[in-house]
């Protein structure tokens, strides 16, 4: 297909020539236009030439003072939105913009042939002479000074921004704000074997994008990635099948490649309903080969982030190696129920069974894990744990099963997983019931044959694993949802043991308690001296919503709030355990309790109206009167 284009002359004094081969070419007295004039009677947006099939027709674009094509014949022919929106023009022909009596002439002096391009694809740029390239924008008439400065500022920020989501996301904006035709622009990676998939799509009027689909659109995809070349393509029927909409009908969209040391790592995607053009192609190219660096730095941040991460997760599990003989786990509290668990625990130490920890967050799932552990016969080997939870199921498939070097972007080495790591030793799955689907069915191989399979090896590793596993989660109902598997429930529910939650030891409380006290003044280097018996019983009237857990972090606080040599006092607690009722140290008759009780409650109504006994007697439900013979029993006077 040959492709044409124009010769312009501005007739004048200037007589300035203009060479295109653009399907659109604007014309106007802003900056952006591709032929910008300068006098005050053409308006900012004036019009624009449009290709039309081997030709140019032009249109007028609402301006105020209007447009006139003067053929070569000498004929006037107005150019109206409405009755007559798109005039064609042949050499010879004479654009008449702004005042009817002293136009601004702009003469067609020829068509001119264009380079053939294959079939589907307008142009192509060549990332190789990208330099050139820019060099050449810069110098380009058609680029404004606001178009520059934006390119400064922009690749300015994305050099300070250090997390690959952000800076994405900046430069998809700046894209759509500079690229006034796009409709649709998104950023796609392509992995280590070439593979290429969507990160993130933009649209401009911030509906959800649908993500791009169809042989056409990887086909463009594929010819960028592959010739190292920019495209610009008006297949309009491609792109309608590949966005699957005809309404607005996509009519070009641009690919270019993202590329870093020669590498390509990703690709830039920008589609328009309207006309995208070549200036649009040099403009995206440059963008793409700035930004390249940015991005590309910003991964190797990652990469470097996430090395240094999981090698002190590796140290930590050394150090555990190193020392475990000097591990004592110390499970605190002598209540019946906390009896029995530990009973359960230490038969089930002895064996190689799988065990499941069933409890509330904060029960010390992880303590009785370890507990199980020391107590076995593989107390002299590793014990590992990994919170299924907190981990997404690409990392979670590499901390457990490892990766081989190059397995995927980022993998620079090869790495044992947690299995291999924890051979012979004892393994904890905290969480085990946020595992996703897809990796419940490799957890599940490596549970009843004791192979597992790093990331991107071939041969599995065979490994002996004592498996703990642990979720607050109820797993039966989880499997009747569908959300977990069936057959690995029944393979890690062996041998359950359900962990109480604190209220149902709450005897062991002012032991535990005082277990933390010497904890966190050891911790904390402080000297606080005990616990007041008034803040003891609303520790132990309180109810533990959050368990074990929850009093370890309120003790925490406490001897944190308290002055050395001093008991910690009720009024350092939090202000739900604080504003509990106290209840006597001693039992004694019940009309005295109660009365006792009352006593607390009203004067504490009292304080929260700010001593007002209209607002008290209210919200007690009582009459202001009998508010008043009840403070006067209990001795105590007050502001009202």
């Amino acid at each position: 297909m040959e492709q044409r284009g124009l010769r312009l002359k501005l007739v004048g004094t200037t007589n300035t020539e203009f060479n295109f081969t653009d399907d659109v070419i604007t014309i106007g007295r802003g900056e952006d236009n591709m032929v910008t004039l300068t006098d005050p009677r053409v308006s900012s947006l004036h019009g624009r030439l449009v290709r039309k099939g081997d030709g140019y027709v032009y249109e007028d674009l609402g301006s105020t003072n209007g447009s006139m094509v003067r053929t070569r014949a000498g004929i006037d022919v107005v150019v109206e939105p409405i009755k007559n929106p798109a005039v064609p023009i042949q050499s010879g022909d004479e654009l008449m913009l702004g005042d009817v009596t002293h136009p601004i002439r702009l003469k067609v002096l020829e068509f001119i042939k264009g380079e053939a391009q294959p079939s589907g694809v307008d142009s192509r740029r060549s990332i190789k002479n990208v330099g050139q390239l820019g060099t050449a924008l810069v110098h380009n008439p058609l680029t404004s000074r606001r178009v520059l400065h934006n390119l400064f500022e922009m690749f300015g920020e994305l050099s300070a921004i250090q997390e690959r989501t952000k800076a994405v996301d900046r430069l998809l904006d700046f894209v759509l704000v500079t690229l006034r035709e796009a409709a649709l622009c998104g950023i796609y990676r392509v992995d280590g074997e070439g593979q290429i998939s969507v990160e993130a799509l933009r649209t401009r009027d911030e509906q959800a994008p649908q993500v791009p689909s169809g042989q056409m659109l990887r086909s463009i995809f594929r010819a960028a990635f592959d010739d190292e070349v920019s495209l610009l393509t008006d297949n309009m029927a491609g792109l309608e099948r590949a966005f699957g909409r005809r309404d607005p009908s996509l009519r070009t969209a641009i690919v270019t490649p993202l590329i870093y040391e020669g590498k390509i790592v990703g690709l830039l995607f920008v589609a328009s309903s309207n006309i995208l053009t070549q200036f649009d192609l040099d403009l995206l190219t440059v963008i793409a080969h700035q930004a390249s660096t940015s991005l590309a730095n910003i991964t190797l941040i990652d990469k470097l982030s996430e090395a240094e991460a999981r090698l002190r997760t590796e140290n930590i599990y050394l150090k555990e190696v190193l020392t475990r003989s000097e591990i004592s786990v110390q499970i605190i509290g002598d209540a019946p129920a906390l009896k029995r668990t530990i009973k359960q625990v230490e038969i089930v130490a002895r064996t190689a069974t799988t065990v499941l920890l069933l409890g509330e967050t904060g029960t010390g799932k992880e303590l009785f894990a370890r507990y199980l552990h020391e107590a076995g016969p593989r107390r002299d080997r590793l014990f590992a744990a990994v919170n299924c939870g907190a981990l997404a199921e690409t990392l979670l498939e590499s901390e457990l099963f490892g990766h081989k070097k190059g397995a995927f972007t980022g993998a620079f080495a090869d790495r044992k997983g947690l299995f291999e790591v924890s051979d012979g030793g004892t393994l904890f799955l905290d969480e085990i019931g946020d595992v996703s689907p897809s990796l419940q069915v490799k957890l599940l191989r490596a549970l009843e044959s004791g192979d597992v399979t790093p990331v991107g090896a071939v041969r599995p590793i065979r490994v002996d694993v004592r498996i703990v596993a642990a979720t607050n989660k109820d797993l039966g109902r989880e499997v009747e949802s569908g959300r977990f598997r069936e057959d690995l429930y029944y393979r890690i529910n062996v041998f359950p043991v359900n962990l109480p939650p604190l209220r149902d030891r709450v005897g062991d409380v002012p032991v535990l308690a005082d277990f933390f006290l010497h904890r966190f003044n050891a911790r904390l280097n402080k000297r606080v001296s005990g616990i007041a018996p008034a803040a003891l019983e609303r520790l132990r009237a309180y109810g533990w919503p959050g368990t074990v857990r929850e009093l370890q972090n309120e003790m925490e606080r406490a001897v944190l709030l308290s002055e050395d040599g001093q008991d910690i006092a009720p009024e350092v607690l939090s202000e739900r355990i604080s504003g509990m009722l106290e209840l006597p140290v001693e039992i004694g008759p019940l009309k005295e309790t109660m009365a006792r009780l009352e006593e607390q409650y009203v004067v504490r109504a009292l304080k929260e109206h700010e001593w007002n006994r209209t607002h008290t007697a209210k919200t007690l439900g009582i009459s202001r009167q009998a508010l008043t013979v009840k403070l006067s029993r209990y001795g105590v006077i007050g502001n009202d």
